[in-house]
C-alpha cells in the first residue's frame, strides 16, 4: 500500500520563518470569485483527492490538471496538501507558510479559483514538533500560522459558499514509532503534545471565525485517524487523544478495515471502526449528524488484479459509508502516486495511459444521476433533500 511514499513529517516546510514574518504577509484576496449556485454547493458525499501524482497528460501543472479532472468528473470537492513538494512541477517553490503558498504559487491559487465548494487541506506549521511536547514558542507559532490561514480564507472567500477543512495525514503514524502498528504504549508527553496541537489549532480556527467579518463561507478543523482496530488496549488517537480535544470532524483513513473479501465482511469491520470513532468523539454544540468521514480508502490494481474488481470493492465502501451517515467518502485517488520496478501499483481513477477506469465511470455516473434526482426532488418538493434523504437515495445507487 501507499504508506512509505506518503510520509509527511510534521516539519513539512523546511524553511524556518519567524512568526512576525509570517504575519506580515500582505492580504491579497482572489479576484472575480463568484457565489456558487445552490445546486453547485450541494454535498454529494463521494469524492477523491490528488497527491504526488506519478504522471500527467497535459501541459498544465500536475495540481491543476488533476484538479480539473476531478471537477470534470462531476465532483465539487478537492482534497490536497498545502505543500508544493507534493507536486513535482511545484516542489521548488519555497513558501513561508501555508497562506503564503496559496497566495503566491500560481497552481494553488488557480485551484482556489475553480468552482469547488469543499476543500480539504493537509496543513502543517513550520518549526513545530509536538511529539516531544509543545514549547511556549511552538504553541504561539502553531496558533499564528493556523489563524493566519483561517483569517485569509474567511476574508478571501466570504460570500462564495465555499467550505474549508483543515487537517493532516494519518495521525496515528505520528503517534507511534516507525510505523509500529503493534506498539502498545505511547509516552504521556507525546499524547499531551498531540492533544495540545489539536486544541491550539481549534482555538485558532474558532478565534478567526469570531473575529473575522465573513458570510456564507465555512471553516473547520479535522483530525485523521488510521489505527482504530485493536487486538488489545493500545495507546491510539481514538482512545487516548480524541476524547480530550474539541475538533470539529474526524477523518478515518480506512485501509485497515477493508481487508475482508466480501461486502458483509467489510461492512462489519468498517461500521465497527466508524462507531468506535464516533463514540469517542466529544459532542459539540452547533453540529448535527455524523462528524466522522472516510478520508481515504482505495484498492490498488496490483491487489484487485482487474479494474472491475477494483470498482466492485469501491462500491462496497461507498454504500456502507452512505448508509452509516459519513459526510464525505473520499477515494484514493485520481492519478496513481505509487510505483516500483514492476510499474504503477494502480491507486487510480485515470491510469498512466489516460484511460478512465470503471471506478471513475461509476463516480461520474453517480454524480450525473444524483444531480438529476436532486433537481427533480427540488422541483417537486420546493426544497432540497435533507442529508438523510439524499444519503438514502444515494446508497440505493450501489445496491
Amino acid at each position: 500500500m501507499k504508506r512509505n511514499l506518503l510520509l509527511m513529517p510534521l516539519l513539512a516546510w523546511a524553511l524556518f520563518v519567524p512568526i512576525a514574518a509570517v504575519n506580515a504577509i500582505a492580504e491579497s484576496p482572489p479576484q472575480e470569485l463568484k457565489e456558487l449556485e445552490e445546486l453547485e454547493r450541494y454535498n454529494w458525499v463521494l469524492g477523491t483527492q490528488t497527491f504526488a501524482p506519478n504522471y500527467k497528460h497535459t501541459e498544465e501543472t500536475e495540481l491543476v490538471e488533476t484538479a480539473g479532472r476531478i471537477r470534470q468528473m462531476g465532483s465539487n470537492l478537492l482534497k490536497i496538501a498545502l505543500d508544493a513538494g507534493k507536486f513535482s512541477d511545484t516542489k521548488e517553490f519555497k513558501a513561508a507558510s501555508p497562506t503564503d503558498l496559496l497566495k503566491r504559487e500560481p497552481s494553488f491559487g488557480q485551484v482556489l479559483q475553480m468552482d469547488f465548494t469543499y476543500y480539504l487541506f493537509w496543513v502543517y506549521t513550520p518549526g513545530v514538533h509536538w511529539q516531544d511536547g509543545m514549547s511556549a514558542e511552538e504553541k504561539e507559532r502553531e496558533y499564528a500560522c493556523i489563524k493566519e490561514l483561517a483569517v485569509w480564507l474567511l476574508s478571501s472567500f466570504s460570500g462564495t459558499g465555499k467550505e474549508f477543512y483543515l487537517g493532516h495525514w494519518e495521525g496515528d503514524w505520528y503517534l507511534v514509532d516507525r510505523y509500529d502498528r503493534e506498539q502498545t504504549i505511547v509516552s504521556p508527553t507525546r499524547l499531551q503534545g498531540m492533544a495540545d496541537w489539536y486544541n491550539i489549532r481549534q482555538k485558532a480556527v474558532e478565534d478567526a471565525l469570531k473575529e473575522t467579518p465573513h458570510h456564507d463561507v465555512k471553516l473547520y478543523q479535522y483530525a485523521e485517524l488510521n489505527l482504530v482496530r485493536m487486538k488489545e488496549p493500545m495507546d491510539r488517537i481514538v482512545n487516548r487523544v480524541l476524547p480530550y480535544v474539541n475538533v470539529d470532524y474526524v477523518s478515518y483513513s480506512a485501509y485497515e478495515s477493508l481487508e475482508a473479501g466480501s461486502y458483509e465482511g467489510v461492512k462489519s469491520l468498517l461500521e465497527r471502526s466508524l462507531d468506535t470513532i464516533a463514540n469517542n468523539l466529544p459532542r459539540k454544540e452547533g453540529f448535527n449528524g455524523r462528524r466522522v468521514f472516510i478520508g481515504e480508502y482505495g484498492f490498488p490494481l496490483r491487489q484487485t488484479q482487474t479494474p472491475a474488481e477494483q470498482e466492485r470493492r469501491a462500491r462496497w465502501v461507498m454504500r456502507i459509508g452512505l448508509e452509516w451517515g459519513c459526510p464525505f467518502i473520499l477515494y484514493w485517488q485520481m492519478y496513481d502516486n505509487e510505483k516500483d520496478a514492476q510499474g504503477q501499483l494502480g491507486f487510480w481513477m485515470i491510469d498512466d495511459k489516460d484511460e478512465k477506469q470503471p471506478v471513475y465511470e461509476t463516480h461520474e455516473r453517480f454524480y450525473r444521476e444524483m444531480k438529476e434526482w436532486v433537481q427533480e426532488f427540488q422541483a417537486d418538493k420546493k426544497r432540497l433533500p435533507t442529508p438523510e434523504e439524499y444519503r438514502q437515495k444515494a446508497a440505493s445507487f450501489f445496491k
